[in-house]
């Protein structure tokens, strides 16, 4: 009995992360050798754990093929899955222009909004003493210079 390999969501997302590794590795092309150390860490940690997981998908499909269910998709995971990725994004533009500190109250407080939380008060307290938290240990201890921004 022959299989015919099924692309399943997963692994629709699995190649999704493959690409945007991809970018990684480009990006990090005119990087100074120490600076890309740690994306290129990352990136290969997360190459390899993505194509395990690839293999894996593919090898369950090739051993339990009657067993495999047709593909549904929750419509809220995919509504919070495509907010979460647009807000990195809003996020890497934003940091440009407004700088690490604001970017990162307004974007905490608009994701957790967004996935939810109800306390606003507390939301607003939260975000600022996480913002600062990270601010303190990169900017203070670590000495990363953090995005400043063209506005602030």
């Amino acid at each position: 009995m022959k299989t015919k390999l099924r692309v399943t969501g997963e692994m629709y997302f699995e190649i999704l992360i493959l690409a945007f590794i991809i970018t990684i590795f480009i990006a990090s092309i005119g990087l100074p050798e120490r600076t890309k150390r740690l994306p290129l860490l990352i990136a290969w940690i997360t190459l390899i754990i993505t194509m395990m997981d690839l293999i894996i998908s593919i090898i369950k499909q090739f051993r339990h093929a009657e067993q495999i269910k047709p593909l549904r998709i929750d419509k809220n995971l995919l509504i919070k899955t495509s907010g979460s990725l647009g807000f990195m994004l809003l996020t890497l533009t934003m940091w440009k222009i407004l700088g690490y500190i604001v970017t990162s109250i307004m974007i905490t407080i608009l994701f957790s909004l967004f996935l939810g939380a109800k306390n606003r008060i507390s939301l607003v307290i939260l975000s600022v003493l996480l913002t600062f938290g990270i601010y303190i240990v990169f900017r203070i201890f670590l000495k990363v210079p953090l995005p400043g921004g063209i506005i602030f």
